[in-house]
């Protein structure tokens, strides 16, 4: 696969494409707004100020001789020949700048006119954000844009269908929120699996300090990285753990002990291997001593947060009816992969049959199908009420799917 170190993000208005912009760069990506980057353009004390005057005239400045980007917007996209000036104008200023930075980190550039512009060659990868022309309108229309306005923006860009044949990754953003930050995780499992690290820190550093922990921060940090870096971890690893977190924040206040539970969700796999039985067992004995280092003192927080957290990730074995509400909310919150996306949920599925490379097919066929239908015989696959309304339908179809082809 080619290096790529810069991207280019595109969609039409309205189509989310600054919603994802900001996902990316919670995984550590230099993102740059094109448009909020041109604004300091306008201002008087800038260079490109002068150009953009002796091109538009004294009729689009402010009171205090700044340029009126309102202004300038409803000449630009009311005349094309107007639009295509100031874009030739701002895109080479632009440009520069985006020399300048640094390539420490990858670049992302998010801009609607990417394809307009034919700029899509100086990038190594392009993305498009995709939803539907009523969706796209509502959406500008919520946020203050007047109809008229839309309508004039919208006929000056690209199709989004065309948009979607000339980039290399497509993320439909119709749908939920949660449904869009899953295909970014896809995206950065696709192609920049080392990028889930910053994103985790992030999570890392809030808990640790919510918790006030003892100990290195960093330290154990990269340690549990490591752990799950393993490269026979093809699920569970660390984006299995970012999915986990996610669930954890939908139902953090559905439980009395959040700190406990969120400790056994970034440790209930810490120890995996594919032939073991206990490897829940050695992931409670891998937490019960980090814990003493994190509590030292051996006072009754100790002994109840240690126990606590066995009892959560013991419920991850997924073979016993758990009393504690924060183990039975940290079995759901594994199984929660259940009830994804189709793509997102066949993925996991090849993803287990890689872990188990060395069974032969038939073999495996037989085995995974008897644990899925496990699931299914049960009362509920979810323990928890607030599981089993929001995912318990879609993780039986998708069960049942997976069961009907591993029988085919």
């Amino acid at each position: 696969m080619k290096t790529i170190k810069k991207i280019g993000l595109t969609g039409n208005i309205g189509s989310g494409k600054s919603t994802i912009a900001c996902m990316l760069e919670e995984y550590g990506f230099n993102v740059i707004d094109s448009d909020k980057h041109a604004h300091q353009y306008f201002e008087k004390s800038h260079p490109v100020y002068p150009k953009v005057l002796s091109n538009f005239g004294s009729n689009v400045l402010l009171a205090n001789g700044n340029i009126d980007r309102e202004k300038l917007s409803s000449i630009v996209f009311s005349d094309r020949e107007k639009l295509k000036q100031l874009e030739s104008i701002v895109y080479a200023e632009l440009n520069r700048d985006l020399e300048k930075i640094p390539a420490d980190k990858v670049l992302v550039l998010e801009s609607a006119v990417l394809f307009e512009k034919n700029l899509a060659g100086d990038y190594d990868f392009n993305i498009a954000v995709y939803a539907p022309y009523e969706t796209c309108k509502e959406r500008a229309i919520k946020r203050g844009m007047d109809e008229a306005d839309f309508e004039r923006r919208w006929k000056v860009q690209i199709p989004p269908e065309e948009k979607l044949k000339r980039a290399d990754y497509v993320i439909n953003n119709s749908g939920s929120l949660e449904e869009a930050s899953k295909q970014v995780r896809s995206f950065v499992k696709q192609y920049f699996p080392n990028q889930i690290k910053p994103y985790l820190y992030e999570k890392w550093k809030s808990f640790w300090e919510k918790s006030k922990f003892n100990g290195n921060m960093d330290e154990i940090f990269e340690k549990i990285c490591n752990m799950y870096s393993k490269p026979e971890r093809a699920y569970h690893n660390l984006f299995h753990i970012a999915d986990c977190l996610d669930e954890l924040e939908n139902a953090r206040e559905k439980v009395f002990f959040p700190r406990e539970l969120e400790l056994a969700v970034w440790l209930h796999d810490i120890v995996y291997e594919t032939r073991a039985k206990d490897n829940e067992e050695k992931s409670a004995d891998f937490a019960q001593e980090l814990m003493m280092e994190l509590i030292p003192e051996k006072n009754f927080d100790l002994l109840f947060f240690s126990a606590l957290v066995r009892r959560c990730i013991f419920a991850t074995k997924h073979n016993y009816y758990e009393e504690i509400p924060e183990a039975r909310f940290c079995a759901d919150i594994d199984l929660s992969i259940f009830s994804q996306s189709h793509e997102y949920f066949d993925r996991y599925c090849r993803e287990i049959r890689q872990e188990y490379s060395q069974a032969k097919e038939e073999a495996y066929r037989a085995k995974r199908r008897e644990i899925l239908q496990s699931f299914l015989k049960r009362d509920s696959i979810y323990y928890t009420t607030f599981f089993r309304q929001k995912y318990k339908a879609r993780a039986e179809e998708n069960l049942q799917r997976e069961i009907e082809r591993l029988t085919s």
